[in-house]
C-alpha cells in the first residue's frame, strides 16, 4: 500500500527483446505513476482500472456520440425537452445551460438559442461566429467559415437554397466525403410570408423502417453490395465535388453496447428504440445518414438493375416514413433565433415564402416577424447567416463539460442532472 490506496503496479521490459512483465498489488495517492527511469514500473490505482472497464463510462469516454442518440418519433417527443429553447443570454454567462445546450445537441440532435442579437451582419463580426466559437472551431467550406442565405432571383443563382421556392428534406454537402456534422442558422431577418422551417429526426424514420421494413434497411445499409452507394453532386460556379455515400452508417456494435438505455429527460422518448432491441443483446445505434435529394447525382449504369431497383424502392419507403406529419417539427425562425442542429441526423428543409406588399413592410405581424422597421431597397427581405462545425468539434465540448458536472465544477440543471444519474456518471 503507498499513501492509502489500493492500487496495480506493472514492472515492463527493460528492452525490446525481453517479453516478461511483472504484476504487484500496490497503494499510491495518484490515478498513475510511472517509473521507467527505474525499474519500468508503471502504478494504476483500482478506481482508476474501475472505470476504464466501466461500460457506463464509455459514451462520454470513448464513444463519439457522447449521449445514446434520444430519437423522437413524434415532435411531441422533441417538444417535450425542457431545454429544446435556451435563452442566448443564459448560454453565455451560465455553464448549466451550456451544458444543456450540448446535452440537447448531442441527445436530439437540435437546439434553438433565442435572443441572439442581430445587429451586426459581417462575416467577421456577426453574432454567429461569436456564439459558435464558444464551442470551437468553425468547418471552413468553399462557402467560407460563417455564410449567408440571402434569396436571389432565380434566374440570378443555380443553388436552390438561395430562391424562394420549397427545398424539401435533405443534408448539406452530402457531396463532400465527410460532410460537416453540425450546422447552425441565425435568423437576421424574416419579413415574409411563409419560409418556415422544418426538420425530422431520421434515425427515428430509421428505427421505424428496421422494424417494419427490415429487407429495405438493409438495402439502404449496403447488405446488397455496391449498388446501394449513392451519388451526390455540386457542380456550379466553379467547382465540381461528387462522392457516393451508402444512405445508413450504422455505429459500431461497441458503442451500442456501452450506451444506456435512459439517456433522456423525457425517458418514453426512447420506448421505439426500446422495443426494436428488446430481444436483441446487441442493439443497432445509428451514426449517420447521408441523404440529400436535392444535391443527388444521376445513377451510373448497372450490372444489377434488380438489385438499383430494390434500392429506389428502399429510399422511397425512407422518404415517406420522413415526410410523417407526426413527425416534423416546424416552425418559423424568428429574427434573433439561431437553430443548432445535427445536419448527419437531422435533416431540414423550408417553405416556400414570398415578399410582403409595401403596405405589410414596417408592420411586423401577428407572429412577432420583423422590428417595424422598413425594409431599405436592394436589402434582402430574409436573411439567414449559417456555420458548420465538424462533430469532434462539439462532443470534445461535451465531454469537457460532462467532465466538470462528474467532478461538482459544474452544477447541471435538473432535468440532465436526472438523465446522469441514471446513466451512473455523477458517481
Amino acid at each position: 500500500m503507498k499513501n492509502g490506496e489500493q492500487g496495480v503496479t506493472i514492472t515492463w521490459p527493460s528492452s525490446a527483446t525481453t517479453t516478461t512483465t511483472t504484476a504487484t498489488t500496490t497503494t499510491t495517492s495518484s490515478s498513475i505513476q510511472s517509473a521507467h527511469e527505474s525499474g519500468h514500473s508503471s502504478f494504476y490505482t483500482i478506481p482508476h482500472l474501475l472505470r476504464l472497464s466501466s461500460l457506463a463510462a464509455q459514451p462520454i469516454e470513448q464513444t463519439p456520440l457522447i449521449h445514446t442518440p434520444i430519437e423522437w418519433p413524434t415532435r411531441t417527443d422533441l417538444l417535450a425537452s425542457p431545454t429544446l429553447r435556451i435563452p442566448y443570454a443564459d448560454f453565455l454567462h451560465s455553464r448549466a445551460a451550456e451544458h444543456a445546450f450540448l446535452a440537447q445537441l448531442t441527445g436530439y440532435g437540435l437546439v434553438v438559442l433565442t435572443g441572439v442579437p442581430t445587429q451586426d451582419g459581417t462575416d467577421e463580426g456577426c453574432e454567429l461566429r461569436q456564439a459558435m466559437r464558444r464551442l470551437g472551431e468553425l468547418r471552413s467550406t468553399f462557402y467560407g467559415k460563417v455564410w449567408d442565405v440571402r434569396a436571389l432571383r432565380r434566374e440570378e443563382t443555380r443553388n436552390i437554397a438561395y430562391t424562394d421556392v420549397d427545398l424539401g428534406f435533405h443534408q448539406d454537402l452530402c457531396y463532400f466525403e465527410n460532410p460537416p456534422r453540425f450546422q447552425a442558422l441565425h435568423c437576421l431577418r424574416n419579413r415574409v410570408h411563409g419560409g418556415s422551417s422544418y426538420f425530422t429526426d431520421s434515425f427515428a424514420a430509421l428505427r421505424h423502417m428496421l422494424t417494419s421494413h427490415p429487407d429495405e434497411y438493409a438495402v439502404l445499409k449496403g447488405d446488397e453490395g455496391g449498388d446501394a452507394d449513392v451519388p451526390f453532386v455540386y457542380d456550379n460556379d466553379g467547382y465540381w465535388y461528387y462522392r457516393t455515400h451508402r444512405t445508413v452508417e450504422e455505429a459500431p456494435r461497441a458503442w451500442s453496447r456501452s450506451r444506456s438505455r435512459s439517456q433522456s429527460p423525457n425517458t418514453s422518448s426512447n420506448d421505439a428504440a426500446t422495443d426494436a432491441d428488446a430481444a436483441n443483446d446487441d442493439p443497432i445505434q445509428f451514426h449517420a445518414v447521408n441523404y440529400s435529394p436535392p444535391f443527388q447525382a444521376p445513377f451510373p449504369p448497372t450490372q444489377s438493375p434488380a438489385k438499383r431497383d430494390k434500392l429506389f424502392r428502399a429510399l422511397a419507403t425512407f422518404e415517406r416514413l420522413l415526410a410523417r406529419e407526426e413527425g416534423i417539427y416546424e416552425f418559423t425562425l424568428r429574427e434573433g433565433e439561431m437553430v443548432v442542429f445535427d445536419n448527419r441526423r437531422v435533416l431540414h428543409a423550408r417553405r416556400a415564402f414570398w415578399d410582403k406588399t409595401e403596405a405589410e413592410e414596417g408592420k411586423g405581424d401577428e407572429a412577432g416577424q420583423g422590428q417595424g422597421e422598413r425594409v431599405r431597397n436592394g436589402e434582402p427581405t430574409r436573411w439567414l447567416k449559417g456555420c458548420y462545425m465538424d462533430g469532434d468539434v462539439v462532443w470534445n465540448k461535451m465531454r469537457v463539460m460532462n467532465r466538470l458536472v462528474r467532478t461538482g465544477q459544474v452544477e447541471p440543471l435538473p432535468e440532465w442532472k436526472e438523465v446522469l444519474k441514471r446513466r451512473g456518471l455523477l458517481g
